[in-house]
């Protein structure tokens, strides 16, 4: 899976009613994530298969779609869903050859030519964007990162692992000052839609020095209004900046702790929080809160 967009919520289905709107099919691959998360792959790629009936094309989606439908045993619909990932966009070839989910594709006579077909992609992206080396650093920098957090959520959290962590963080956050000395903020242009990405998290993750996430975060919001950054990823630091000032947050992205029970950090005007959210492209919140607690709180109720 490409991890993005463990989005959950409650699956509508409709035979009566005419098609679902937009958010409907996006609520069908919410839900889709979620039965992943829980290694339901049969019931993940179904759910995927309909919201894809119903309008998705997210890039990342369609992906997630094809991982599901490889580990239920349908290869015919993950190499459909490759295709469509990649004329949507999808072109990390090496995580596409990288990826576990995809092992049974493997030795299909067509698995070779969805790689080239993503490879080629991969080379038309590169074409777009400013500087290569830049992006490439970027994201073996958001790869560490994620690297030591999977060890965190996977095995224990002893004081070895997180001062390995805040290493890691305070290493990351020390070059990203020096690249928006440099080069101003790290947007689409200058290192491509995931290396903007990985900018974000990187930051995103700098708790250790919040005024430089507060400056990152008047970067981000210049750069979003000319299609730099993604709005999304605005919200999230946006969050992240004001709960670290101990003020309330406005798109309850961020959680804590209470009790053993993940709940959002206090949230300014709660009621209409889902219509902030929707205006930048986040789901519902209780579709987040269903992703928070799958991913993070297993059913165990250990941390």
């Amino acid at each position: 899976m490409t991890g993005k967009h463990f989005f959950m919520g409650l699956v509508l289905t409709c035979l009566f009613f005419g098609p679902l709107k937009a958010q409907d099919a996006e609520t069908l691959s919410n839900q889709a994530a979620e039965a992943y998360e829980q290694k339901q792959y049969a019931k993940s790629a179904e759910l995927y298969g309909e919201a894809i009936k119903r309008g998705i094309k997210d890039a990342g989606t369609l992906y997630d779609a094809a991982c599901s439908y490889a580990l239920a045993g349908k290869k015919g619909n993950a190499f459909h869903c490759l295709d469509l990932a990649i004329a949507a966009g999808f072109q990390n070839a090496n995580h596409l050859q990288e990826d576990t989910d995809l092992i049974s594709l493997h030795t299909d006579n067509r698995w070779e030519a969805v790689v080239q077909k993503c490879r080629a992609a991969l080379e038309a992206y590169l074409k777009t964007i400013g500087n290569r080396e830049l992006r490439l650093e970027l994201l073996q920098m958001e790869k560490v990162d994620q690297e030591i957090r999977n060890q965190l959520i996977a095995e224990t959290k002893g004081p070895a692992i997180l001062t390995k962590m805040q290493e890691v963080d305070a290493r990351n956050t020390s070059r990203m000052e020096e690249i928006l000395k440099k080069y101003g903020w790290p947007g689409k242009s200058l290192v491509g839609k995931d290396g903007a990405g990985a900018a974000w998290l990187l930051v995103q993750h700098a708790d250790a020095n919040p005024a430089f996430q507060k400056r990152c975060l008047e970067f981000m919001t210049k750069a979003a209004e000319k299609g730099e950054v993604s709005k999304p990823n605005v919200a999230y630091l946006t969050d992240r900046v004001l709960v670290a000032e101990g003020k309330k947050q406005i798109y309850g992205t961020q959680f804590k702790l209470e009790n053993g029970e993940l709940v959002p950090s206090p949230i300014e005007d709660e009621a209409n929080v889902d219509k902030r959210r929707k205006e930048v492209g986040l789901q519902s919140l209780d579709e987040y809160k269903r992703m928070m607690k799958a991913v993070y709180q297993p059913a165990s109720g250990k941390q």
